[in-house]
């Protein structure tokens, strides 16, 4: 076959087929062409791995610095008290930690007959003391600070990749994409406030419910953020393959056997009614009626 012709069949496939195409791809083939060539998915987690990687090495760089210069702070009081250097750095060999450097310059101040003044050997100490405990409280605000940056990049990765379905009275763009971020905004703190978010040891994040990891039904692995996303928030997305598709419409909601036939007049009733999409009180009465009227979404009816 030509390249025309090729791409001529790939042109006729649909989305889902054009996927798999790709995935079916061997390892030599994508080495041949040059070229990186990643599912969404794949290209999501490497982007986030990638800033993950990037706010780990600030972090440390960050910690590294800020005890250094509470280190740094400390020698210059040691060697004005004792009169004492720090041993000079030294290729392949270790610098003098400053532990050690105070428990010599004492020493050799005294081997030299310059007794050193009590009271500021107790306050070197007592600041000695303070910087490593300190040290210790920063290291677990780092830790601290970098998980929820995990956390977060992870969440932000999954929300903003989604289309927000649209109240019908909603007309200009403006008002469109507020409510989008809005709502995104509202749905991830609902998540973040139902969903513990742990790291597994190999730094991994595992989500947990009640103490519990939260895992497949089908085969008991833990559940990532997307496909909880997809279970706890589907009714305000549309269905992924229609997002796929490029149109970010929502798809024909048949089924309906009440007075709501579909999901966009149910979003609409609620609108009316002048209840906030950000509120959990929303989705209650927006899944409530969804199951009152048997509206299938992507083919599901909501039990």
């Amino acid at each position: 076959m030509t390249l025309a012709e090729i791409l001529a069949a790939l042109a006729k496939l649909s989305a889902e087929e054009q996927k798999e195409f790709f995935k079916q791809l061997t390892p030599e083939v994508k080495a041949a062409s040059g070229l990186v060539i990643r599912t969404t998915e794949e290209d999501s987690q490497y982007v986030t791995s990638q800033v993950n990687l990037r706010a780990n090495q600030v972090a440390e760089e960050n910690f590294n610095r800020k005890y250094k210069e509470r280190m740094d702070a400390l020698d210059a009081d040691i060697l004005e008290a004792t009169g004492v250097a720090k041993k000079a750095h030294q290729d392949n060999v270790p610098d003098e930690k400053t532990t050690d450097y105070l428990k010599r310059a004492i020493k050799e101040a005294e081997a030299l007959g310059k007794t050193a003044d009590a009271k500021m050997v107790r306050k070197l100490q007592n600041d000695l003391r303070e910087a490593q405990q300190q040290r210790e409280r920063d290291l677990a605000e780092k830790d601290k600070q970098l998980h929820t940056f995990k956390v977060d990049t992870v969440l932000d990765s999954e929300f903003n990749t989604r289309k927000v379905h649209l109240p019908a009275h909603l007309k200009t763009d403006d008002e469109k994409r507020a409510h989008e971020q809005l709502t995104r905004d509202s749905l991830k703190q609902q998540f973040k406030s139902k969903y513990e978010a742990k790291a597994d040891d190999k730094g991994n994040i595992i989500f947990y419910l009640n103490g519990e990891p939260v895992t497949s039904k089908q085969n008991g692995q833990p559940l990532k953020a997307g496909e909880i996303l997809d279970q706890e928030f589907r009714t305000f997305f549309a269905p992924v393959s229609n997002q796929q598709n490029g149109t970010g419409a929502t798809p024909p909601n048949d089924g309906g056997t009440g007075s709501f036939k579909t999901t966009k007049e149910v979003h609409a009733h609620l609108a009316s009614k002048g209840m906030d999409a950000r509120k959990p009180e929303y989705q209650e009465e927006f899944n409530k009626l969804i199951k009152e009227n048997k509206i299938e979404i992507g083919g599901v009816t909501l039990q």
